[in-house]
């Protein structure tokens, strides 16, 4: 009943972990900034195979969103008391600690590595210092490797390969990815013309305490037009799901009936009563969060993909 089809999109997604989005080892932000530059840049130019046109890759696949930057910070913490009895007995200089990510130790304000506040920070990439909430980022709650991340932090769009360039630069030059962080999310869409799919892509590196840096990536392609009433398979479906529906109201018509009949006290005894009735509410609210995200990314790709404004990042979530 998904609307995913695993005949192309598997290797869609397939193509695009092998050759499209290769990520190496990462160990430093000079390799996160490598990554920006060499494998997600080329896909805003369409040059991944030669002789694509621009803004067009291999298999007729369009980029029309862009690209989406975005990091989450720890601030400043004191460091344990090991460290301060080392740095008594003059064993080591105690230095700056910055600890994992918690509910209540995420970074609101940009601060750098030795607390003062980014001056002179260039128009192009000011958004990239300034936070942004879940509600004006329009992102949702994404997991890693190492937990959940909250769908706020500094975040910054490239609509091209050029202005992606050019940020990648400039925030490389100023160390935007630094001891402070402690997760990046690149994401960004490609939409296949003659398969009538999106194809999501986010790349997370989670930048533990430690040192290490975990990559973990995502890619899912799904068809967001349910019916299209083109085949004798979409008819078949729609009549399956009504008859599904159907058959759900029967059942749930039976169950207030029984309900009235024999009363609340006898009625919630029954096990297998409270497994149907579970049953008759996962199943609507599950058939309802399908059709909703359906809605509301066809709303996003015919309102907001003409204009050319930011909407890419409610297509995300709607998918993912």
């Amino acid at each position: 009943m998904m609307f995913r089809d695993r005949s192309q999109t598997h290797f869609l997604e397939a193509l695009f972990r092998d050759r499209v989005v290769p990520v190496g080892t990462v160990r430093t932000p000079e390799d996160f900034w490598d990554f920006v530059d060499g494998k997600v840049a080329p896909i805003l130019q369409g040059d991944n195979l030669t002789g694509t046109p621009a803004g067009t890759l291999f298999g007729n696949l369009k980029t029309p969103t862009g690209v989406r930057i975005r990091q989450i910070r720890v601030p400043e913490t004191s460091c344990a008391r090991t460290a301060a009895r080392m740095k008594a007995n003059n064993m080591m200089k105690l230095t700056k600690c910055y600890a994992s990510l918690g509910i209540s130790n995420i970074e609101t304000t940009f601060l750098l590595a030795d607390g003062s506040v980014p001056d002179g920070v260039p128009a192009s990439v000011y958004s990239a210092y300034a936070w942004s909430s879940e509600k004006e980022s329009d992102e949702i709650v994404q997991f890693g490797s190492m937990g959940l991340y909250p769908p706020s932090g500094f975040l910054i769009d490239s609509k091209d390969a050029s202005q992606l360039l050019t940020v990648a630069s400039v925030l490389r030059s100023r160390q935007w990815v630094d001891v402070k962080t402690r997760v990046v999310f690149v994401d960004f869409e490609v939409y296949s013309a003659n398969l009538d799919i999106w194809l999501t892509s986010r790349t997370v590196f989670e930048w533990l305490p430690s040192g290490v840096v975990i990559v973990f990536q995502q890619v899912r392609a799904v068809y967001l037009d349910r019916y299209k009433f083109e085949a004798a398979w979409d008819y078949i479906q729609v009549t399956l799901e009504f008859l599904v529906a159907f058959m759900m109201v029967w059942h749930l018509i039976q169950e207030v009936v029984e309900l009235c009949a024999r009363g609340m006290s006898s009625y919630v005894r029954s096990f297998w009563n409270m497994v149907l009735l579970i049953i008759l509410y996962y199943l609507p609210c599950h058939e309802l969060s399908i059709y909703t995200a359906q809605c509301n990314a066809v709303v996003s790709r015919t309102m907001c993909a003409p204009s050319g404004t930011w909407c890419y990042s409610r297509l995300y979530s709607v998918i993912w």
